[in-house]
């Protein structure tokens, strides 16, 4: 996922529904840093009360491929804003920065192989 707006609004739905969510993997899109995405994905699975042993694993920081910009008719920063969420993220705690440890790409292979 590329948490701005629209999957942050996903992640909230799925854990109020209460789907078994076994952790996040964030990818570039919605903004352009993927920390930044991150940091959105554990603030939506905080603030809709997500089992705190759900983690969030930071994938590929660029697409994988690449995109001419001057051509695209919009980037994810000009719907979503600099911080992917319009600039109305809530404030933020110390654990909405700690991600999990493997690449999401591991994360992904892992679980699949199980």
């Amino acid at each position: 996922t590329d948490p701005g707006v629209d999957d942050a609004f996903a992640i909230v739905m799925a854990v109020t529904a209460g789907m078994q969510i076994e952790g996040l993997t964030i990818v570039h899109g919605n903004g352009d840093c993927v920390e930044t995405l991150g940091i959105n994905a554990n603030v939506c699975l905080r603030l809709a009360g997500a089992d705190p042993s759900v983690k969030v694993y930071l994938g590929e920081q660029k697409p994988a491929v690449a995109v001419d910009v001057k051509e695209a008719s919009h980037k994810g920063v000009d719907v979503h804003g600099e911080d992917g969420l319009g600039e109305m993220r809530p404030p933020l705690v110390p654990s909405d920065k700690v991600f999990g440890e493997q690449h999401a790409a591991e994360f992904i292979w892992e679980r699949c192989s199980q």
